[in-house]
This record gives structure tokens, C-alpha cells and sequence, in this order.
């Protein structure tokens, strides 16, 4: 069976596979040890937010910190977890995306962007938290995002940061510790947009030809024709009208 290209969309993304990047895509391949929060994890959370759906619900923006120099990611990753099913009994359709952070202290914190998590207020959060972590009023931050562009704000500026050259040099070993730095609680409850794969068999003449229209309307994008392509747009649907255009469909 002839295995064939791909063009797949979804949400704010616009993915091309070619023969060679869908095998290896078949092939399950096993991730060596974590240690450090690094580009292609960066790319990864980046794609599955982009990938949610583009709905006018509310997400809300949590922060998450200790008042004490706590530096224990696998103690900080427990109290999340305690945290995380105090929601879970309280609202079972509540989901989150979470990246853990080191401060310049040293000090764990969490940064978290809900789904479906109905008005909490800011005391009653920091007394859960309180409570779990064993310490009296910690700091925490808590914003709202009615709008996708605030969302995709709040998800640069602080879950997908990457550290600074200062942040992960020699005399700062902590930010490179062991176990995932980012994750999605509830996947279930995370709202996907509605994925599309268009297979292309023999002609891959339309399959070029978007490919060179992507290249010509972003001309910085970084180009490859040997794999497969990703492009990041929130003009997405406007690619997928295009692409029917080019095929007729």
C-alpha cells in the first residue's frame, strides 16, 4: 500500500508531510532522560496550543509560587499534582496546560492556563495552595484571557519562556532538572480544533505549489523540501480554502 503526502489542518496550524516524514512519523522512537526545557519542547507546546480550538471561552492564567526558597522540582511536581485534583474533584471538566520555572532564587514555581475553570477566587486559590504546600498567604497570580491573541500573550511571555544564558549556566544547575518541564492535565477537557488530512497520491503538483505559495508569503520561514513542513498561522483557514482551491475539492 503506497504510503502518500500529507497536508493536515488544525486550528493555527498548516502541516505538509512528505513520503519520508509520514514513515518516519510511523516509527516510535523513545526520548532519552529530561533535563532541560529545550527548543523542540518549546515547539511542542507552542503546536498543541495552537493546535486547541479558536472558541471565545475564557481561559484563566494561574501562577503558582512558594514564599520560601523551595528548589525541589519533584516536591514542587507533588504539590501540583494535590493541587490539580482539588480541581479535578470540584470541577471534573477543568483542564490545564502546566510548565514548571525556576526563579532567579532558585525557588520552584508554576505558571498554568485553564480550560472550562468556572470563577475561583483569588483567596480561596491561595488557601488551597496554602494549605498544600504547608505555608501561610504564598504569592500567586491569577489573569483572565477572553481573547486568543491574550492567550497566545500570556503563553509566550511566561509558559513557553525559554531560560536566559544566565538561567541555565553552571552556577545555576537547578534549571536543569530531571523530569518533563511542561504538561496537560485533563487532556480530555483540553478543547481541539477539528483535524483535517488531505492525502496526496501520485500528482503533487497542488502539493508544491502551497508549499512554494507558504514560502513566498513568509519568506523568513525557514525552508525545507527534503521532510516534512509546519507553519504556524492564525490565517489557517484561509491556507485550507487555497489548498482546496489547488485540488479542486
Amino acid at each position: 500500500m503506497a504510503i502518500p503526502h500529507t497536508v493536515e489542518f488544525q486550528g493555527d496550524i498548516v502541516r505538509q508531510r512528505t513520503l519520508g516524514a509520514v514513515m518516519r512519523g510511523q516509527q516510535k522512537t523513545r526520548r532519552g532522560k529530561v533535563t532541560a526545557f529545550s527548543k523542540k519542547s518549546r515547539r511542542r507546546l507552542l503546536e498543541y496550543l495552537a493546535r486547541t480550538e479558536k472558541d471565545t471561552s475564557t481561559k484563566v492564567f494561574l501562577t503558582l509560587t512558594y514564599p520560601s526558597n523551595m528548589t525541589d522540582s519533584m516536591r514542587g511536581k507533588a504539590h501540583l499534582r494535590a493541587f490539580l485534583e482539588r480541581v479535578r474533584r470540584r470541577w471534573p471538566q477543568a483542564a490545564c496546560i502546566w510548565r514548571i520555572e525556576y526563579q532567579e532564587r532558585g525557588a520552584v514555581h508554576f505558571h498554568l492556563l485553564f480550560f472550562g475553570l468556572p470563577y475561583w477566587k483569588a483567596d480561596n486559590i491561595r488557601q488551597v495552595w496554602g494549605e498544600i504546600i504547608g505555608e501561610r498567604n504564598p504569592w500567586i497570580h491569577i489573569a483572565t484571557c477572553r481573547s486568543r491573541k491574550k492567550t497566545i500573550f500570556y503563553v509566550s511571555k511566561y509558559i513557553a519562556k525559554t531560560p536566559s544564558t544566565a538561567e541555565v549556566s553552571l552556577s545555576n544547575l537547578p534549571y536543569l532538572h530531571e523530569g518533563r518541564h511542561w504538561g496537560v492535565f485533563n487532556r480530555a477537557g483540553v478543547p481541539m480544533a477539528v483535524l483535517k488530512v488531505f492525502e496526496v497520491l501520485g500528482d503533487l503538483k497542488a502539493f508544491w505549489d502551497l508549499r512554494r505559495a507558504i514560502d513566498r508569503y513568509y519568506p523568513k520561514r525557514k525552508k525545507s523540501y527534503a521532510g516534512g513542513a509546519m507553519l504556524f498561522s492564525q490565517n489557517a483557514a484561509e491556507w485550507e480554502r487555497y489548498w482546496k482551491f489547488l485540488t479542486n475539492a
